[in-house]
């Protein structure tokens, strides 16, 4: 188990404000009606207004904490300031996407007619990302646009659902762990288990992400998340279900966990690894654990929507990042691992000594296996009943 406050240049900053947004879901194809329902209270999502607008700029939707700044102040982050010095191209930044599922459904009416969804660009978990390829839901990108793509690291360049990454690029790889206060929580916490003892009951979070908190608790229950069947993954989906009913959760939410954690209303946490150094420089008391028995990962993805309007600077931006001096510094200070193959080697000594940047190889951090269709929205159903609150 490892157990660390991580530093970073991240220390000499304020903290950066999430800014929550509410939700309209409709109906769904590649979202089940369960799941859909779910996400009804989530408190996350995006708007759909018009995209860029003209030719010197372009819309994008991601996560919070993906920037080198502050996400109410996007356009003060050296990266953004420095692509548009380059380029001049202006990046309309929003933080707009809480989870993969209530973001998508916020698009999909848009999306199933061809429609502009105001985005130009979008940065999803891999594993949505794969169901707006299947859907036709995304633009394959032009590469004579993308010169530094040919710097995407190796176990990145040929995935199955996207051969060649003719739709997309790696944003950026992240590690699932624990994070909490132990002088709230009172005692010591090595793993998720210890998210549902009852002396903590109802100031916990765990995430809507179904991949993320319940390969944790598979991994806690020793069930290989890349190996085990839909059953062997519903049995341990009854283990969150309870823990439900009996009041153990505060929330089960997407990226606006980082809210509860910050004004303490949640002591603990299943967290995303960057998000927590970004708390860590107002919260120096809120612990990350990586716990021994292993770990979840995920890469969070860019993808041009089909009908986007600014499609070349969407190019621009992406290629922009690719370069290894760019991707660097941006890593550095976000604490993700870099998809860029060396922007390892121009960072810091102390950043190239951070596992959440630079995870050591004998690391526990899995995937969780590729689902089908027909898997995923039985299993995704499964967490969907056990999770709403």
């Amino acid at each position: 188990m490892n157990r660390q406050r991580i530093h970073t240049m991240r220390g000499a900053l304020s903290r950066r404000q999430f800014i929550g947004r509410g939700v309209a879901l409709g109906g769904a194809v590649v979202l089940s009606p369960t799941v859909l329902a779910a996400c009804g209270g989530d408190d996350g999502g995006g708007g759909t207004g018009d995209g860029g607008g003209d030719d010197g700029s372009f819309k994008l939707a991601t996560w919070v904490y993906y920037i080198d700044g502050n996400d109410a102040a996007p356009q003060e982050a050296p990266t953004i300031k420095s692509f548009t010095d380059t380029t001049g191209i202006t990046v309309d930044y929003t933080v707009d996407v809480d989870d993969n599922v209530s973001f998508t459904a916020t698009l999909q009416p848009k999306l199933e007619q061809g429609e502009s969804t105001g985005y130009d660009l979008v940065v999803l978990t891999s594993w949505m990302c794969e169901r707006w390829i299947q859907n036709e839901w995304a633009m394959a990108f032009d590469d004579s646009k993308l010169p530094n793509k040919s710097n995407l690291l190796a176990r990145h360049q040929d995935p199955s659902w996207d051969p060649g990454r003719a739709y997309t690029l790696p944003f950026a790889e992240g590690q699932v762990g624990i994070a909490y206060y132990q002088d709230e929580v009172g005692f010591e916490i090595t793993d998720v288990k210890d998210l549902l003892d009852e002396r903590i009951k109802g100031k916990v979070t765990i995430l809507s992400e179904m991949r993320d908190t319940l390969g944790m608790y598979m991994l806690s229950e020793g069930v290989d998340p890349t190996t085990a069947s839909v059953d062997e993954a519903k049995a341990v989906v009854q283990i969150i279900a309870e823990a439900r009913d009996s009041g153990q959760f505060r929330k089960i939410t997407g990226n606006s966990y980082t809210d509860d954690l910050s004004a303490r209303d949640a002591i603990a946490a299943i967290a995303w690894s960057g998000d927590i150094v970004a708390l860590q420089a107002d919260n120096p008391d809120l612990l990350w654990v990586a716990p021994s028995v292993g770990q979840m990962s995920f890469v969070d993805t860019m993808m041009i929507p089909i009908g986007a309007k600014n499609v070349d600077q969407a190019h621009a931006w992406m290629n922009y990042l690719y370069d290894p001096e760019v991707s660097g510094a941006l890593f550095e200070f976000i604490s993700y691992v870099s998809p860029v193959d060396g922007a390892i080697a121009v960072m810091s000594e102390e950043a190239q000594a951070n596992p959440l940047i630079n995870p050591p190889a004998d690391a526990k951090i899995v995937e969780f296996r590729t689902l089908t269709q027909d898997e995923a929205d039985d299993l995704e159903n499964a967490f969907a009943q056990a999770t709403q609150l």
